[in-house]
């Protein structure tokens, strides 16, 4: 009777063990899920939230350019009476229209939608008022000249101030895009530290339910240690079941009380170096997986970052604003300096673009001032430029972007 109820004690405290362990490791497991899930949740909003914004600040970067190429036209055309350059300027505001029925249409943003609507319509009647104004000129109908002209120059500057708003617009999207972002990360590492923190509470309250059953008798088994080491060999320890515990108990009382002091507490030593060990190596695992999952997040941003620059036609460089050095260059922006990336990257932005960056903030110049950029050859090409600032990566950066002006090189 006692030998069939040995092996069932015995399996009663193998299966607590177990269970202890598949709760830890469950618990375990359902933190790196969460963290998993987490981080796809925001490398998806990430490519999202970029995608869509840079493509709305380089679309709306190209349609700022051909505004004002296509009312500098037609100012042309009236104050210097060139008929060329009046379909000069209906051809580019075609152009422009088409681009932003493009636009409309690419983004599905309703408020935009009407925004861009309002934008063709008033570039519309911008055309047709330069052409009444050009017949006045050509009619040399110089007394009913001067106020359909100046209504003319404030039309042309409130179209290109409509356009520059849309764009600042889409820049602060992305800026608060990132920022999102950015909040939702720090909101999933508190997560996944706050699911950790649980694991290990309640993976601590397990052990010591499980563990009473099978430390009281080894603290009763000690106490009949410690009596024996005071010299009394008399004493038994109490074989109160037939599972480990008891058959610990049986040994001690066969033993002699050096050797079997000898062994408890060598298995003492043993167990809790053991201890210290898998903590150890526990934390380097798991150090080592959160670095691994920053990195490849990190790599993946990066790749898309430089991906969505190079699909721009137009030069862009971030540059940091502290040192004033170029921290990533798109191919387009290459291609017009001549040469590679890693023969751009690290240097300073002056080295390209004229004038400096400084120097343009200080004048107060951000938004489609003229300037030169510096090519390989040592040759220069005139360009039209924009300044952004920005953030990125906790540090101050400005986003220069420009286009190649041929009509000034000529």
């Amino acid at each position: 009777m006692a030998t069939a109820a040995g092996p069932l004690r015995n399996l009663h405290i193998r299966a607590k063990i177990l269970l202890g362990f598949a709760a830890v490791i469950g618990l375990v497991a359902l933190g790196n899920l969460y963290g998993i899930l987490s981080v796809g949740t925001i490398a998806r909003n990430s490519v999202f939230a970029g995608e869509v914004a840079f493509r709305k600040v380089a679309r709306l970067s190209e349609m700022e350019i051909l505004a004002k190429r296509t009312t500098d036209s037609a100012g042309l055309a009236v104050d210097a009476g060139v008929p060329e350059k009046l379909s000069e300027a209906k051809a580019l505001g075609d152009e422009l229209g088409r681009k932003l029925t493009a636009a409309r249409a690419e983004f599905g943003d309703p408020e935009l939608g009407r925004q861009l609507d309002d934008l063709r319509r008033r570039l519309g009647d911008h055309l047709q008022q330069a052409d009444g104004v050009f017949k006045l000129a050509a009619d040399q109908r110089w007394e009913a000249f001067g106020a359909p002209r100046k209504a003319l120059q404030e039309h042309q500057e409130d179209l290109v101030r409509r356009i520059a708003a849309l764009k600042g617009a889409s820049v602060a999207d992305l800026e608060g895009s990132l920022a999102s972002i950015a909040q939702l990360t720090k909101k999933t590492a508190w997560s996944i530290a706050g699911v950790t923190v649980l694991a290990l509470v309640l993976a601590l309250a397990i052990s010591v339910s499980l563990s009473a059953g099978i430390v009281r008798p080894l603290q009763r088994l000690l106490t009949m240690m410690k009596a024996a080491q005071g010299g009394d060999f008399s004493v038994r320890a109490e074989v109160g079941t037939g599972d480990e515990t008891g058959a610990l108990s049986q040994g001690f009382n066969e033993m002699l009380q050096d050797l079997e002091h000898h062994r408890n507490h060598l298995q003492e030593l043993v167990q809790e170096r053991t201890w210290e060990l898998e903590a150890a190596r526990g934390k380097l695992e798991m150090e080592l997986e959160v670095r691994q999952i920053t990195e490849s997040a990190r790599a993946e941003s990066e790749g898309l970052l430089r991906s969505v620059l190079n699909s721009v036609h137009a030069g862009i460089l971030i540059v940091d604003a502290a040192r004033g050095d170029i921290v990533e260059a798109n191919r387009f922006a290459l291609d017009c300096i001549g040469a590679r990336r890693d023969e751009v990257v690290g240097r300073r932005s002056d080295s390209y673009l004229l004038p400096a960056l400084q120097a343009a903030l200080a004048s107060g110049a951000t938004e489609n001032f003229p300037g030169q950029l510096g090519k390989l050859d040592g040759s220069h090409l005139p360009i039209l430029r924009c300044i952004v600032p920005i953030t990125h990566q906790g540090r101050a950066h400005v986003v220069e972007s420009f286009i190649a002006t041929p009509e000034r090189a000529a």
